[in-house]
């Protein structure tokens, strides 16, 4: 009787101790389930590096500044309204894109911290793209997408622009020969700092014709300013397909005092501000002056030239970088009358003199 009793005691315990680990076993499953969620949830609402690690994600920290000025001095807080911020993923595939406010950036010195999976990445931001800008995607990626200023679909803009408008170089790429300064940062497991620093795209042009006599009242000096610079890519550089754009003089004032240009009087001083996008060597930019009659409005040609090339005879503005320091022209024409022919003797480029031998060539009945 007794062994029979034994052998059901045994079998007994064996089912109950394979019932209690198979219980043991579905409730570590469970709590490992049930945990997991909870834990991944606290890294990310925390912001744990530790977790960042465990989720292959890492901080990248943006530093803005804005140095590429005249005076080579860093003065973004005093010209910051916005920053909008783009991150492409090394497809060209748009990840993010967010805007960044002034008071923000001034919380946190300027900086801006995202967290992101290992990997390459390019960024790109825009200061200060207000109303007057729409920024446009396509499919294929940073390279097509465009920053466009807005202008009612005439592209023919003759008022103020009231937002300049910045983009942002990588800050360590000095070479400026360098066409490509795109900033373009690689996620390799470890925290990353990376500068943006702004350049202005939006330059001040003062047009002014300086006349030998005073001009009959009611004669017309006009300019504009004409190429296919109102539209940007996402390198800042010529968006393919790009339509020509025209800038018209949005303030004009006439002082018909004498004033003495290289010893010589003249008496009629015609100046026309205009406002127009980025300048760049090589560009299609083109400027026009005209003179209508008061009498007959016939139109004369006074100057038709390239533009960029007119602002580089001050030898101050020699390539790429230094068109991109500054923003504000002065071009001063200076024009004397030879029987019934206008002729610009000298330009001047921010009180740097070129003599224009060669005057009588460049000016139309």
């Amino acid at each position: 009787m007794y062994p029979v009793l034994c052998r059901v005691l045994i079998t007994i315990y064996k089912k109950q101790t394979l019932i209690m680990r198979t219980v043991f076993k579905h409730t570590i499953s469970f709590l490992i389930l049930l945990l997991t969620p909870l834990y991944i949830c606290g890294c990310l609402g925390e912001g744990d590096v530790d977790c960042d690690a465990l989720l292959g994600r890492q901080e990248l920290t943006l530093e803005f500044k804005h140095s590429i000025n005249p005076k080579v001095e860093n003065i973004i807080e005093q010209i910051v309204d916005s920053i909008d911020l783009y991150v492409y993923k090394q497809s060209g595939e748009l990840l993010q894109t967010e805007r960044l406010y002034a008071e923000q950036l001034d919380s946190t010195n300027y900086t801006h911290t995202l967290t992101l999976t290992r990997g390459t990445y390019t960024i790109v931001a825009w200061m200060n793209s207000g109303e007057e800008y729409v920024m446009e995607e396509t499919t294929s990626g940073f390279s097509a997408a465009t920053h466009r200023i807005l202008c009612g679909g005439t592209r023919h803009i003759d008022h103020k622009i009231q937002s300049p408008v910045y983009y942002a170089y990588d800050n360590d790429k000095n070479d400026t020969k360098n066409e490509d300064r795109r900033v373009v940062v690689t996620l390799d497991g470890h925290p990353k700092h990376q500068v943006l620093n702004f350049a202005r795209n939006t330059n001040n042009i003062r047009i002014s014709t300086i006349f030998d006599r005073i001009l009959p009242t009611g004669t017309q000096i006009e300019a504009h300013i004409t190429g296919r610079n109102g539209v940007c890519n996402f390198s800042n550089q010529f968006a393919s397909g790009c339509p020509d754009y025209t800038y018209s003089w949005y303030n004009k004032e006439v002082i018909n005092d004498y004033r003495t240009v290289l010893g010589k009087l003249y008496y009629s001083t015609h100046n026309l501000d205009i406002n127009t996008q980025r300048l760049w060597v090589g560009d299609d930019l083109n400027l026009t002056i005209t003179m209508t009659d008061a009498t007959t409005r016939a139109v004369t040609v006074l100057i038709n030239k390239p533009l960029t090339p007119l602002i580089m005879q001050n030898p101050a503005y020699y390539d790429n970088f230094q068109l991109e320091i500054f923003h504000d022209y002065l071009l001063e024409f200076v024009f004397e009358k030879d029987r019934n022919n206008w002729a610009h003797s000298e330009i001047i480029v921010n009180n740097w003199y070129t003599v224009n031998i060669e005057a009588n060539l460049d000016t139309q009945k």
